[in-house]
């Protein structure tokens, strides 16, 4: 039960229902686009703390104001992205982020612009608040988790199916399409989903001969 993400994230979400979902949006929102997205607000937290950290590393801010500057803007957005929690323009962040961050060679030139900004300190600084704060995370996610499985019985997503559902949600309330994700009866014995599903598969190739959907 496993779709895949352009760029190769699993998301564990019956391939029939989520592209039942991203049916709904189509052709508003090709699934290329959604899925796209979702990748996008998995990045949004660390996109706008290397933003953040880029800028404190320009101005050779002191090591203590990194620490708190990126310490306080990671648990911030990954509260928002716990919560659900975006706007617009912060995805379009998100979106620009991974399309140019593909191989990871913003967090080297980050660093490399820390050490030449102030020595080893901004880098350390930089590296000991993106570990704390990923510790925070954990904790907060737990907390969250728990909060669900107490309250409301739900089912718990996973990081990448939350975000699966957040640009679900995020594409539905922008084409004004129901955010339920429930399916009626009509969705379920429709094929609908496979006109989706066959227009991903048209747009991303490669994908589906290395990656297998279920």
């Amino acid at each position: 039960m496993t779709i895949y993400t352009p760029g190769g994230r699993p998301i564990d979400i019956p391939t029939n229902y989520a592209f039942t979902l991203l049916a709904r949006l189509y052709p508003r929102y090709y699934p290329h686009k959604v899925l796209k997205i979702a990748e996008a607000i998995a990045e949004i937290p660390v996109a706008v703390t290397y933003l953040l950290t880029s800028i404190l590393f320009a101005v050779k801010a002191a090591p203590i104001v990194i620490f708190a500057g990126v310490l306080v803007t990671l648990v911030a957005f990954f509260l928002m992205q716990i919560h659900s929690k975006y706007i617009s323009p912060i995805v379009t962040f998100g979106i620009i982020f991974n399309s140019i961050d593909k191989w990871r060679l913003s967090t080297h030139a980050l660093v490399l612009l820390g050490w030449y900004s102030s020595g080893w300190k901004g880098p350390a600084a930089f590296t000991g608040a993106m570990l704390i704060a990923v510790l925070v995370k954990t904790i907060l996610e737990a907390q969250e988790k728990s909060r669900i499985r107490a309250v409301e019985g739900a089912r718990i997503y996973s990081k990448f199916e939350r975000c699966f559902i957040d640009a679900y949600r995020f594409c539905a309330n922008k084409a004004g399409i129901t955010l339920d994700l429930n399916l009626s009866e009509e969705e379920i014995e429709s094929n609908r989903w496979q006109i989706a599903y066959d227009n991903y598969r048209l747009k991303n190739p490669t994908l589906f001969e290395v990656k297998q959907f279920t």
